[in-house]
């Protein structure tokens, strides 16, 4: 499968536009064989973009930069999962699934992650209007008529809450290799967003 852009945006009750993500090469094959089945998962570019107008970083997450020559994917998963029969548990017990990876390997490239005091503000409005609505759409939604026979509603609730028992499954892996994950954080107040779009007004001006 090959997906070469993926766009999602985040938007307020205003409307208003405040995120963008782009994710572009998105890449996923699966093979099987006799004895194993291969995944593997790629993306070759992402990044999140700040679209509010007093925005002094328009990128909020995005691939450190390197030259050209050095450009990778900036994720990369791969894994190899044997077909093994299970395996007992031992003493007569039920057979404990085994899962046996020959190999797993996830690589992220670096990244740059820079936060501006008004998008954590916007974001956290944003999420008191949804836990506002689905408060309000919960108590519409509740029936005004008194339940007569509370414990048999409690019981039945715990019949379709009870999860039957099962035997716990097992892993075993090969070779596992994962890329140390580097993250350049950079959190940035209002009143230096300000200055920094007062100095671009002047050096227009």
């Amino acid at each position: 499968m090959h997906v070469p852009w993926v766009g999602l945006s985040l938007i307020n009750a205003a409307p208003t536009e405040v995120l963008f993500l782009s994710v572009l090469g998105v890449h996923a094959t699966v093979e099987q064989s006799p004895d194993s089945n291969s995944f593997e998962f790629r993306v070759d570019h992402l990044q999140l973009d700040n679209l509010l107008a007093s925005a002094g970083f328009p990128i909020v997450l995005g691939p450190t930069p390197v030259p050209p020559d050095k450009v990778q994917p900036v994720l990369q998963f791969s894994a190899n999962v044997a077909k093994d029969a299970e395996a007992s548990s031992g003493g007569g017990g039920p057979v404990a699934p085994l899962v046996h990876v020959r190999y797993l390997t996830v690589l992220l490239q670096e990244l740059d992650v820079w936060i501006e005091q008004p998008l954590v503000g916007e974001l956290m409005a944003l999420g008191a209007d949804l836990m506002g609505q689905n408060s309000t759409a919960a108590s519409a939604t509740t029936p005004t008529t008194p339940v007569k026979d509370t414990q048999v509603v409690v019981r039945d609730r715990q019949e379709l809450m009870r999860v039957a028992p099962s035997s716990p499954g097992r892993f075993f892996v090969d070779l596992l290799q994962l890329q140390p994950v580097a993250v350049n954080l950079t959190f940035t107040s209002r009143t230096a967003v300000v200055e920094k779009r007062r100095s671009k007004t002047r050096r227009r001006e």
